[in-house]
């Protein structure tokens, strides 16, 4: 929208002209995002891609208020946390819309020594999912421990022993905000 604006100094104490501009006025852009996880559950690199739409197609994105990127791709995030995903049009004003997409990850070792760190072994990003069912086992195949995250972790204890400092294997079922059901297997470290 192009107008013509026309300004008058109106202080009687000042020698000024009046001066006519033509001013063009860009509507606000309206941008829509969503945000998908490119990695599988639990993978090293997690990676996610943002898609936006509206406005004039060309995007910056910005992930967790950092800095704005023409690349819609972010590499190597922390899992367990929430990130949120911010699009705005590169070329002029528009919106700033948000999604948030939550990266799943678990601890690749444990210390059970009691000094209070890393004392326990439990996959955190699933604390909020009563469904959710990890079961640990040794490197033969034994059911060491089950346990739901959401009321309990592995403390490297079995039949009331602290076992050898090895790798353990896991199997966890959880449920997917979509309602699909679940498995992944990994193993990790328990160091003593």
């Amino acid at each position: 929208m192009t107008t013509e604006y026309t300004f008058t100094p109106n202080d009687p104490d000042q020698c000024a002209t009046s001066e006519t501009m033509t001013i063009n006025v860009n509507t606000i852009s309206s941008l829509a995002i969503s945000v998908k996880n490119l990695s599988k559950d639990f993978d090293t690199n997690q990676i996610i891609m943002a898609t936006a739409t509206g406005g004039s197609g060309t995007y910056e994105f910005r992930l967790n208020g950092g800095l704005w990127q023409s690349n819609p791709i972010f590499e190597n995030l922390r899992g367990c946390n929430e990130h949120i995903v911010s699009v705005r049009d590169a070329m002029g004003c528009s919106n700033e819309p948000q999604d948030s997409i939550t990266i799943l990850e678990y601890p690749k070792f444990f210390t059970p020594n009691n000094d209070g760190y890393n004392d326990t072994w439990n996959i955190k990003c699933l604390r909020n999912d009563p469904l959710a069912v990890v079961t640990i086992f040794d490197r033969y195949g034994k059911v060491l421990e089950r346990f739901k995250p959401s009321q309990n972790a592995w403390n490297g204890l079995y039949n009331g022993l602290p076992l050898l400092s090895t790798d353990y294997w896991f199997l966890v079922e959880y449920v997917k905000t979509t309602g699909e059901i679940l498995t992944k297997k990994g193993h990790f470290l328990l160091k003593r």
